[in-house]
């Protein structure tokens, strides 16, 4: 009796199936992101100097970057990821693909290793694009409009990376925990966009301990927020510069100014503080963000490998 031995599968033999299966997908997000580059280095290179032209840089500046940078992350946690194992247990394609040569968690590490890969070289592109659009804007604008800590401060490759590998990871996750292809798009999109926002609104600014100054009650008020410093709050302080929160039944709030000023001074207002984070931070930032991040795709790609690895293939 002749003994057939079959061919070991090897990780680039899963490499090649994942390719076959996605080129479709890949090579049309390829051409999205071609288009979101060229409508940025077409922007980026038609901008003239000159007051009339201030608002169409402005527009630019802070609002274009954003939405590139909220649409490639969503897409690919919406298109990449969710459907990834979802469309397997649907169409029943997991019985034939996962099996005793292929694994589940195997064939999960070359889907992700592949779509993972094209995903940060699409987020680089756009990040790079994005970067000479703000350098574009600072030429012609001598630093005028170019608050960092805005929507420019996501203008940087790492972060691009950062934010569409985990819509991917996210997606996948999702994908693995639900099992139907529609909800975990859905769910996906919303997580994304729930965590994009929080990020921004709630984490960013307190990404460190921010600059905290007190200015007494003067005549000569200086401004106690840098230009091109992040604002994180203000208010009354006391004689140490500790935060004071106004009560109504002080009974200030009908005075005029200097008697309001005596009413503050006698409940304990000794002047106004500021909090904000300096620009000098900002690149430091930008990577603790990144790092951000990275870790909740590490944390989502090993929770959708150990949920494939426990789940029978049904």
């Amino acid at each position: 009796m002749t003994t057939v031995t079959r061919p070991k599968v090897t990780f680039a033999d899963v490499l090649r199936v994942a390719w076959r299966r996605h080129r479709t997908l890949i090579l049309a997000t390829a051409a999205l992101t071609a288009a979101l580059t060229a409508s940025v280095l077409w922007s980026a290179e038609t901008m003239e100097a000159g007051p009339g032209n201030l608002a169409g840089v402005y527009f630019r500046l802070f609002w274009q970057p954003q939405e590139i940078n909220l649409l490639l992350g969503a897409a690919i946690a919406v298109f990449w990821g969710a459907p990834l194992v979802a469309r397997e247990h649907e169409a029943r394609t997991n019985l034939v693909a996962w099996g005793q040569d292929v694994p589940a968690t195997r064939w999960l590490t070359g889907q992700v290793a592949l779509l993972g890969f094209f995903a940060a070289c699409f987020a680089t592109v756009l990040g790079l694009s994005e970067q000479h659009l703000t350098s574009r804007i600072r030429e012609i604008t001598g630093g005028r409009l170019n608050q960092p800590f805005t929507a420019w401060f996501e203008v940087a490759p790492q972060l691009q990376i950062g934010y569409a590998l985990f819509g991917f990871a996210l997606g996948v996750a999702v994908s693995a925990l639900v099992r139907r292809t529609l909800p975990a798009m859905g769910i996906a999109l919303v997580v994304f966009g729930v965590v994009r926002v929080a990020i921004i609104e709630r984490g960013r600014a307190r990404f460190l301990p921010p600059v905290h100054t007190f200015e007494p009650w003067n005549d000569n008020y200086q401004h106690q927020v840098p230009d091109y410093a992040m604002y994180v709050g203000s208010g009354y302080g006391d004689v140490n510069g500790v935060p004071v929160t106004y009560q109504q039944s002080w009974g200030c709030g009908g005075l005029t100014s200097g008697e309001n000023l005596d009413c503050l001074k006698a409940n304990g207002v000794a002047g106004h503080y500021a909090d904000f984070q300096p620009v000098e931070r900002l690149d430091l930032f930008r990577w603790i963000e990144t790092g951000i991040f990275l870790v909740l795709t590490a944390a989502l790609l090993a929770l959708a490998w150990y949920w494939l690895k426990r789940a029978r293939r049904v």
